[in-house]
């Protein structure tokens, strides 16, 4: 079995599109070690996904220690301030005391003390990299088979075990780590000609509009179900933007064309008239401006209070999920349609719009799409990972009713220095109620990177474009939210940070109650007296009293 021990990585642009840089290293021939299969193979496949991605690349297999300490060198040196990167190792790994080496194919190591100087120390890259100041770093770590070294030292080790390295003490400030397996432990090889975790990570690279945690969601998901959970991937972050691997372009899609009746014979040799086809016409419906709204929590005063009336959540049923079934979830629950496809170019999908809805807005281009009640939304912005503008229809899309300007709600007055492209936060979701729009937004990183200032509902009263109320912080980043009665049922959840369902009061915006869930949850359905809650990996349901 091979042992895979390090995928470092930096994917996708950064405003700007910043320089894309990856060094791919894979060892298979051992001189004093177990020959390995895979990881060749491993590095090439990740060196031709990446390459299609445009990265410059820098491919080393079967590397001795000289060959992997000057690519290293070499590598870091072609890295600039806003540069990308990736560093992708695989091959035999050890840990060490805490501390994890890369094994070149020379290796000599009789005794536990010579692996300092017989190998790549890990450390090394992550102090390559913090000194080169790249934009981001993603680390994952491979590590999948047994050790081969450490059974023929002397003396006790300080990782006793099977195999499998640590997670490093000390990471640098935009480095998001993955490890193929929980650390500590062991992976597997697979029956092909790449591990579990390569061959779901090259194809998971390449899918476009998937953030940075969605993309290992999806691995991890995948590498679980592979190997009937013997293999468990897991991350760590201290990356705190929003990163696409694979961007969407946001150039719109030619149009289908229409086809066109035959035109009739004309006598006399005349010209035929060809009709033209009238010009839709300008929406006349004014957009309103919104000016900037308050960032901390502004609760509204509720003169009927006492005789409001809050939803109250009964936990029926927690059933752990696939993670990527929602489909199936979907289906299974007999879940009432809400979102709708929109154009994706990239995809090259052309939705399900209607004809007479614009699939851009000046610049901008629609990004969500969805009905709710007597009305249907649009919402617009610059790319798959904006939305600051509001287009609100009827419900059957027939009547443009008003667009609503939120790009004074897009920055927070508090912003953690360096995560200044990551924190512009985008409308999630919208509902009207009696003359009263409520709209949720929010980024999707962590809270810290705003000063707490995200994941926000807010009430606007239509008519005056006058904000009634704005909830407290970090309690809306679910897809969408469920006006019942008096209260409003939201989620927010995102990584380390708590993961609850809450139940706010519509009139006042005050957090009535909250209910932990075991991950972030990512969308709801009310259907009759049962609410349905997808989390990240829970499926829930609640009597609704």
């Amino acid at each position: 079995m091979a042992l895979l021990c390090g995928v470092w990585g930096i994917v996708g642009a950064l405003p700007g599109q910043e320089a894309r840089h990856a060094l791919v290293i894979g060892n298979n021939d051992y001189a004093n070690a177990r020959n390995l299969v895979n990881p060749t193979n491993d590095a090439k496949v990740i060196a031709k996904s990446l390459t299609s991605m445009g990265f410059e690349v820098m491919l080393r297999t079967d590397a001795d220690l000289k060959t992997m300490k000057s690519a290293v060198r070499e590598f870091i040196q072609t890295l600039t301030k806003d540069s990308v990167a990736l560093v992708f190792y695989a091959g035999h790994g050890v840990e060490v005391k805490g501390r994890n080496y890369l094994i070149p194919i020379d290796a000599g190591m009789a005794e536990e003390f010579e692996v300092p100087d017989e190998t790549l120390p890990m450390d090394t890259l992550l102090r390559g990299l913090e000194q080169a100041g790249t934009s981001l770093n993603i680390l994952v770590l491979d590590c999948c088979r047994d050790d081969p070294y450490s059974r023929s030292w002397r003396g006790s080790r300080s990782a006793a075990g099977a195999g499998g390295l640590s997670m490093p003490a000390d990471m640098p400030q935009g480095m998001f780590i993955a490890f193929s397996t929980t650390p500590g432990k062991t992976a597997e090889d697979g029956d092909g000609s790449n591990s579990p975790y390569t061959s779901a990570l090259a194809e998971e690279l390449l899918k476009p509009g998937q953030e940075l945690e969605r993309v290992f969601k999806n691995v991890g998901a995948r590498v679980a179900k592979s190997t009937e959970q013997r293999q468990e991937p897991w991350s760590n972050s201290k990356f705190y933007g929003t990163f696409l691997f694979n961007p969407a372009k946001a150039v719109t899609p030619d149009p289908v064309p229409t086809p066109v009746p035959a035109k009739p014979s004309i006598p006399g040799g005349m010209k035929p008239v060809v009709p033209v086809a009238p010009t839709p016409a300008v929406p006349t419906t004014p957009r309103r401006v919104l000016s900037e709204p308050p960032f901390q929590a502004q609760l509204a005063v509720d003169p009927e209070a006492s005789s409001r009336v809050f939803p109250k959540l009964k936990q029926l049923t927690a059933k752990k999920n696939e993670i990527t079934d929602e489909d199936h979830w979907i289906e299974e629950n007999q879940i009432p349609p809400l979102f709708l496809k929109v154009p994706n170019p990239f995809m090259q999908q052309f939705g399900e719009l209607p004809a007479n809805v614009p699939a851009r807005l000046d610049n901008l281009m629609a990004v969500r799409a969805f009905h709710n009640g007597d009305h249907s939304f649009v919402i617009y912005g610059e790319n798959f990972s904006s939305g600051v503008l509001l287009a609100v229809w009827n419900a059957d899309f027939t009547v443009l009713e008003g667009e609503i300007d939120f790009r004074a709600y897009r920055r927070a007055p508090k912003v953690l220095k360096g995560d200044e492209n990551y924190v512009d936060q985008s409308l999630r979701f919208a509902a009207i109620q009696e003359g009263i729009l409520y709209v949720s937004n929010g980024h999707n990183t962590y809270a810290k990177s705003s000063g707490g200032m995200n994941a926000y509902l807010t009430a606007i009263r239509l008519a005056k474009g006058e904000v009634l109320w704005r909830s407290a912080p970090l309690v809306s980043n679910c897809s969408n939210f469920v006006l019942t009665g008096d209260g409003i049922i939201t989620g927010y959840g995102f990584t380390e940070e708590d993961d609850f369902v809450y139940i706010l009061d519509r009139h006042t915006g005050k957090t009535v109650t909250k209910q932990l869930v075991k991950s972030g949850p990512e969308r709801l359905a009310l259907i009759g007296k049962v609410l349905h809650v997808r989390t990240y990996n829970t499926d829930y349901q609640f009597r609704v009293d």
